[in-house]
């Protein structure tokens, strides 16, 4: 059985976002198939009785904390590799140490391990330079992440620190986002760019979760070994008789993110005004962890139509209440895994045409692509209207990531491709 050692830039377990959910997907894949030696960046320790849970459940070998270097020896690394010598991301930097970077090195040799898993550039660049002839590289780059630095230029209300906010002092936040915003937007777009070119062609193989980005990739540095991985969803029973929460409507996701902080801003303050003109009693329920302040004034001026219901562990339990699920997303890259679930549950989605990136699905059978501010508001009010197209769209969408999204079959090609294995 081949040893993995699998380097993740978070903690995962239990999943509050699409990110969390891939790579615990990835790990289930793995459960009997391999043996994993998890490690992870953090702040600081998780509770005991969550990383044994965590360990038992998805049959890991052996869990390691790393915890993330120092304030200080982060902003070393930012002026002298970053700034100066524009060699590494700011995100990288964040998250680099040498002294990490001798003990992974150490945990390769000691453990005997076969194929090194690296989440993202922030855990790959700890094995660019490792060259181990019996060790098989894998990089795990989720989306090309570059592209999202050139939708954030043109939105100056987002906090381009996300859900990194947390992790730095409140004076950082406000000089970063405000003072030094575009400098460093402009350089780490650059060198994120650059860096996840680099880092592809010394590993490898290399895994996306879309097609498009794959095939993007593979004519950009002429590179066989590029994979995707469509995010799965679980197989859900179709209930079409739940009692809904008429007129209501539903939005799911990780709030601090700021494609997610973006879309609500946005959908509250243009979209939102003129369906509760149409539905004064409309219901919003907005499903998700770690509401930034921006959002949660918006919401305490709506309190009487919008919910924020915190982390739930069962999110299903609110959305199948509501009549339908929206998803405005206006900037990011990779598929939205909030509207294959919302779709799993058979549930009508109305997005815009970035939310359908990557995904093969068809206007007004599958799902609705609205491109403006006014369809989203005539096609909310359609689907409030007829409950016939509702349940219509409903089905389809179900059948549709019952086809394309499948547990099983996805998992034998992420095995295929790690392993090997048919």
């Amino acid at each position: 059985m081949k040893r993995i050692l699998f380097l993740a830039s978070r903690f995962p377990y239990p999943a509050k976002s699409g990110r969390e959910r891939t790579l615990l997907e990835y790990l289930s894949f793995l459960k009997g198939n391999a043996k994993v030696y998890f490690y992870f960046f953090e702040k600081k320790k998780k509770p005991e009785t969550v990383i044994q849970e965590f360990k038992s459940k998805y049959h890991i070998e052996q869990i390691k904390f790393i915890k993330l270097p120092s304030l200080f020896s982060s902003m070393v690394n930012i002026v002298k590799d970053t700034l100066i010598l524009r060699k590494k991301s700011l995100q990288e930097s964040l998250f680099f140490s040498k002294k990490i970077q001798t003990f992974l090195m150490k945990e390769v040799i000691l453990n005997n391990i076969d194929i090194i898993f690296a989440d993202m550039i922030r855990a790959a660049q700890y094995f660019e330079y490792v060259d181990i002839k019996k060790v098989t590289k894998v990089f795990d780059m989720d989306d090309i992440i570059s592209k999202r630095y050139k939708y954030l230029m043109d939105y100056s209300d987002v906090n381009i620190l996300g859900n990194f906010n947390d992790n730095f002092p409140e004076i950082f936040s406000i000089i970063i986002n405000s003072y030094l915003r575009k400098i460093i937007l402009d350089i780490e777009g650059r060198l994120v760019e650059r860096r996840e070119l680099e880092l592809a062609k010394k590993f490898d193989k290399v895994i996306l979760v879309s097609p498009e980005e794959a095939n993007l990739l593979k004519y950009t540095i002429g590179k066989k070994e590029i994979y995707y991985i469509y995010p799965t969803v679980k197989r859900m029973t179709l209930r079409l008789n739940i009692k809904k929460l008429s007129p209501s409507i539903s939005f799911m996701g990780l709030l601090n993110v700021p494609h997610n902080e973006k879309a609500l801003i946005t959908f509250i303050k243009k979209i939102f005004p003129e369906i509760k003109r149409l539905y004064p009693n409309i219901k919003f329920f907005i499903v998700g962890a770690n509401p930034t302040e921006k959002l949660k004034k918006l919401v305490r001026l709506n309190s009487s139509n919008i919910i924020l219901t915190g982390y739930v562990e069962n999110f299903s339990e609110y959305i199948l209440k509501t009549d339908l699920f929206i998803a405005p997303i206006y900037f990011g890259t990779g598929i939205k895994t909030k509207i294959l679930d919302a779709m799993s549950l058979g549930m009508p989605v109305i997005t815009t045409p970035l939310g359908v990136q990557g995904l093969s699905v068809k206007h007004l059978r599958d799902i609705i692509i609205v491109n403006d501010d006014k369809e989203f508001v005539y096609f909310v009010d359609k689907l409030l209207k007829d409950e016939e197209l509702r349940s219509s769209i409903g089905k389809k969408a179900y059948q549709y990531v019952n086809k394309y999204h499948n547990y099983e079959k996805i998992r034998r090609e992420f095995l295929k491709i790690l392993l090997g294995e048919e």
